[in-house]
């Protein structure tokens, strides 16, 4: 599944494969992205792929985020048991980014 919005100016694309996300996934990207944007407010866009790979393995979720900024884009990943934690594991790592690079 593909989705596409605008989410407080900025352009927000995310994919999943296999499923569709939860409204509990849904509002924790926007808060994860929301977190990420009062550190740094020049964040142009966002894309999150989230994917489930085989259901027997313990950290079987995994979240990837690339976010569009000026100059070079930002990017990290995790895999995690839940969704909730893997997103916010991916915003942990972008924020330390944002905070070494701004």
């Amino acid at each position: 599944m593909k989705k596409t919005e605008r989410f407080q100016n900025i352009k927000l694309d995310i994919q999943t494969e296999d499923f569709d996300p939860t409204s509990d996934i849904m509002s924790t990207i926007r808060a994860e992205l929301k977190k990420l944007m009062r550190i740094y407010g020049n964040i142009v866009g966002a894309d999150v792929y989230l994917k489930e790979s085989n259901r027997s393995e313990p950290d079987n979720k995994m979240a990837r985020i690339r976010v569009g900024v000026p100059g070079q884009s930002l990017f990290a990943e995790a895999s995690s048991t839940t969704w909730i934690q893997a997103l916010s594991d991916v915003s942990g790592n972008l924020k330390s980014q944002i905070l070494s690079r701004h």
